[in-house]
């Protein structure tokens, strides 16, 4: 079970760190045990998700603070 969330936490890890660089190549290779590899492309999935979801959610702050702005200030 450890070696699981481990392999997990690792896939997601390097999913956060090579967001801008990742390439499709990287779901199907690891470099390790091939019990432990789908565990590490789920991480890297879930790690892609996460980066999308955070990129947009701070563009629509920026967009939604930038409104208010205007608004309050014109």
């Amino acid at each position: 079970m450890w070696k699981n969330i481990t392999a997990f936490l690792h896939g997601f890890d390097y999913g956060v760190k090579h967001y801008n660089t990742i390439e499709d190549k990287h779901f199907f290779t690891y470099f390790g045990d091939s019990k432990r590899s789908p565990m590490y492309r789920t991480g890297i999935s879930t790690a892609r998700k996460y980066m999308q979801y955070r990129n947009e959610i701070l563009t629509i702050i920026v967009l939604m603070f930038t409104l208010l702005l205007f608004l309050f200030t014109w």
